[in-house]
C-alpha cells in the first residue's frame, strides 16, 4: 500500500559531485523542500535504500557516470521516484532521448532559474500526489470489486468475459478465467447473442432476468443484471453484468416460511385438537350403541349409528386434512370450490381458546372459485391468527363475502373478470399509517418473536391465484383485508351428490398397498359393485402379476398403488415400471398426504387421478367410474 505524502516538508535528493552546487541548491528551497544531498551515486542510492523519497535532482556531467545513466538506475530500482536532470546545452540530445523513454521527467539548464525549478518541482509533487490517490483509488476499487457479495464481471462487444471477480467465479463454477474461453452465453441458460445485441443497438437499455447456471452439479437460480458501458465519447465500450445468486437466499426464505407456518400451525393444533377429541368421543360412542343394538337384532337402530359415525367420521377427516394445509408449498392446484366452508372451518380453528367472537354474512348465490384449498387455508389462517394476535386474544372478527363484478375495472389492478370478495375484519388497535405499505414485505413485522412472512406468504398465495390483497385500517377502530378470488365457470364437485346414486362396475383392479387392513377395505368396497379384484403387498409382486394378465382376457383395466411404502420401492417407481410393460396403463396414485406432488398433480406423473386416505366408498367409486367410462 502506498503511504501518503506527510504533512511535513518533500523529500528532494539531489546529486552533484560540486559541493558548491549542492549547498546552493539546499540553500534555495530549504523553506518549501527538505534537500539531501548527495556527491557521488553511492551516497544516493544509500539514500534512497534507507528513506523514502519521492523526487531525485541530478546533474548530468559526473566523473563516474552520467545523470541520464544514474536516473535510469533509479528508474529500475525506485519505478515510483520522479526523476529531474541538470544539465548544460552541450548534453541536450542525450537529455532529450531519456525524456521520450520516460526515464527523466523535467530538464532544467545551467545556469538553473529559481522560479523556474521552484514551478516545476510544486508540479511534479502534485503529479506523485495525484498518482498515489490514484492508485489508492484502483486498489480500494478493487478491494470492493473481488469482495462483492455478488458477481461481477466485464464483457467485450461478444459476451466474452475479461474481468470476472471471486464471487463470479464461485456462482459460475469457473476455475480458471485464463483458461476459460466461452463467452456468458455458456455459463447461462438464458443468457443470450440477440438480448446484448439490443443492449448495443440500444433498443434496452439494462437487462434483467433470472436464469439457472449451466453446467452446474445442482440447480443454482440466479439474477442477472446487464448493462452497457460507454467511453467519454458515448461510443460502446463493454458490458457490465451484475450477477446474484438467488439459491441459498430461495432457502433461507423457505426455511423462514417453513418456521412461520409452524407457529401459525401451533394455534391451529390447539383448535383442532379440541374439535378432534369431541369427534373422537361421538364416532366411538355411536360404535358401541350399533354394537349394543346390533346385539339386540335393532338392525334399523345399528344403521342409524352406523351412519351418524360415517358422517362424524367425514368430519374428522376435514380435521386431518386441514392440518397439513399449513405443510404444502409450490403453485396452486386449483379446483372449482365454495369458499364459505373452507373460511368457517379455519376461522373457527385458529380462534378456539380465545374470546375471540366471529360474525359471518355470506349470500347464498355466492359464486365458486377456482383455488388450492390447502393454500387458501394459509390465506384465512394467516389474516385470521394475525387479527388474533393483534386483539391480544379478545375482540371481534366479522367476514363478509359477495360477487363482485371487475368489468367495469373498478379495481384497475385486477382483470376485466368476475370475482368473489371476501373481507376479514377485526375491531382491534389497528395498523399505524407509516407501516401499513410496508405490511407485505418479506421478513416486515413489529412483533418481538415474528418472522414478518405471514402477510408476505398471504401475498405470494393470492397472487398466483390470479387474485388480490387490499387492506385498511383505522387506529383504535380495526382492520379490514379484502381477498378477490377468481370466480369459477364450473359447479363446485360435491362427492355427498353421489352418494344416492346407483353405481355397478365390472373392472378389473390391481390393488398395491403393503397395509393389509386398506387392502381389505379395497377388496371389499369394490367386489361389492362387481368389480374383480387382486390385491398384492409389494412392487414385485404387482409387477409379475400384472406382467402375467397382460396379454390374456384377465389384464387389468385399472391399478391403485399407494405412494408410500414401507418396504421396497415406492408408488412412482413402481408405476415407472408398470409403464414400461404397459405404456396404457390406468393407474390411481394413493397416499394418506395430500401435499405429495402426484395427488395434488397427477395427470403431471401420468397418473389417471389420485385418491387421499382416507377415503368414502363415493370418492372411491367416482374416480373408478370416471377413468373405466371413459376407457371403455
Amino acid at each position: 500500500m502506498v503511504k501518503e505524502i506527510s504533512s511535513e516538508k518533500p523529500k528532494i535528493l539531489y546529486i552533484d559531485d560540486e559541493r558548491p552546487n549542492l549547498i546552493a541548491f539546499r540553500t534555495m528551497l530549504h523553506d518549501t523542500y527538505e534537500v539531501l544531498i548527495a556527491l557521488n551515486t553511492d551516497e544516493a542510492f544509500q539514500l534512497l535504500k534507507t528513506q523514502r523519497i519521492p523526487l531525485v535532482v541530478s546533474d548530468q556531467r559526473m566523473p563516474e557516470i552520467t545523470g541520464v545513466q544514474f536516473l535510469e538506475k533509479v528508474a529500475r530500482e525506485f519505478p515510483d521516484t520522479v526523476r529531474m536532470l541538470l544539465t548544460g546545452y552541450s548534453d541536450i540530445d542525450a537529455v532529450i532521448e531519456a525524456v521520450n523513454r520516460c526515464q527523466i521527467f523535467f530538464y532544467f539548464k545551467k545556469p538553473w532559474n529559481e522560479n523556474e525549478i521552484r514551478l516545476v518541482l510544486s508540479h511534479a509533487l502534485n503529479a506523485i500526489e495525484m498518482k498515489q490517490k490514484l492508485i489508492q483509488s484502483e486498489q480500494r476499487f478493487r478491494h470492493i470489486f473481488q469482495n462483492a457479495g455478488i458477481g461481477i464481471a466485464h464483457l467485450d462487444m461478444k459476451g466474452q468475459i475479461l474481468i470476472a471477480n471471486q464471487r463470479f467465479l464461485k456462482i459460475t463454477g469457473i476455475q480458471n478465467l485464463e483458461s476459460h474461453q466461452k463467452p456468458i452465453t455458456e455459463c447461462f441458460e438464458e443468457v443470450k447473442f440477440s438480448n446484448l445485441e439490443k443492449l448495443s443497438t440500444g433498443e434496452k437499455s439494462i437487462l434483467s432476468f433470472e436464469s439457472n447456471v449451466k453446467n452446474f452439479p445442482e440447480i443454482r437460480r440466479v439474477k442477472i443484471t446487464i448493462s452497457l458501458s460507454r467511453d467519454f465519447n458515448g461510443n460502446t465500450d463493454y458490458f457490465i453484468a451484475l450477477i446474484d445468486d438467488l439459491t441459498e437466499k430461495r432457502r433461507t426464505e423457505e426455511a423462514l416460511q417453513n418456521i412461520q407456518r409452524v407457529e401459525t400451525l401451533g394455534v391451529l393444533a390447539g383448535g383442532i385438537a379440541h374439535d378432534f377429541n369431541n369427534l373422537l368421543s361421538a364416532i366411538y360412542g355411536n360404535l358401541e350403541m350399533a354394537q349394543l343394538t346390533c346385539k339386540s337384532n335393532d338392525l334399523s337402530a345399528t344403521a342409524s349409528y352406523i351412519s351418524d359415525s360415517l358422517s362424524v367420521f367425514a368430519r374428522t377427516k376435514d380435521l386431518v386434512q386441514q392440518l397439513s394445509a399449513f405443510t404444502k408449498k409450490g403453485a396452486p392446484s386449483k379446483r372449482p370450490l365454495s369458499l364459505v366452508p373452507l373460511i368457517k372451518k379455519f376461522a373457527h380453528f385458529i380462534l378456539v381458546g380465545s374470546n375471540i367472537n366471529i360474525d359471518y354474512v355470506f349470500p347464498e348465490n355466492l359464486w365458486t372459485c377456482d383455488v388450492d384449498e390447502n393454500q387458501i387455508c394459509q390465506v384465512i389462517g394467516n389474516i385470521v391468527l394475525n387479527a388474533r394476535q393483534a386483539m391480544n386474544n379478545n375482540g371481534k372478527v366479522v367476514v363478509t363475502a359477495e360477487n363482485f363484478s371487475n368489468h367495469k375495472k373498478q379495481v384497475l389492478s385486477l382483470s376485466d373478470k368476475d370475482y368473489v370478495l371476501v373481507k376479514i375484519s377485526d375491531n382491534g388497535p389497528g395498523i399505524p399509517v407509516e407501516i401499513l405499505p410496508r405490511i407485505f414485505d418479506p421478513f416486515f413485522t413489529t412483533k418481538k418473536e415474528g418472522t414478518g412472512l405471514g402477510l408476505a406468504t398471504t401475498f405470494t398465495i393470492m397472487r398466483k391465484h390470479d387474485g388480490l390483497i387490499t387492506v385498511e385500517s383505522e387506529i383504535r377502530k380495526g382492520t379490514t383485508f379484502s381477498l378477490f378470488f377468481p370466480a369459477s365457470k364450473m359447479k363446485a364437485k360435491n362427492v355427498e351428490d353421489s352418494q344416492h346414486e346407483q353405481f355397478t362396475c365390472g373392472a378389473k383392479i390391481l390393488i398395491i398397498d403393503d397395509e393389509e387392513n386398506v387392502r381389505i377395505v379395497y377388496e371389499n368396497l369394490l367386489k361389492s359393485v362387481g368389480c374383480k379384484v387382486e390385491t398384492v403387498s409389494d412392487a414385485n409382486a404387482a409387477i409379475s402379476l400384472y406382467k402375467s394378465r397382460l396379454n390374456s382376457s384377465d389384464r387389468f383395466d385399472l391399478v391403485i398403488l399407494d405412494l408410500i411404502s414401507t418396504g421396497g420401492i415406492g408408488g412412482e417407481e413402481t408405476f415407472t415400471k408398470l409403464k414400461l410393460l404397459d405404456p396404457n396403463v390406468s393407474a390411481i396414485a394413493a397416499s394418506g398426504s395430500s401435499n405429495e406432488p402426484a395427488i395434488s398433480e397427477p395427470s403431471k406423473f401420468g397418473f389417471s387421478a389420485s385418491l387421499v386416505k382416507p377415503f368414502r366408498k363415493e370418492e372411491l367409486y367416482e374416480v373408478i367410474k370416471n377413468i373405466y367410462c371413459k376407457n371403455n
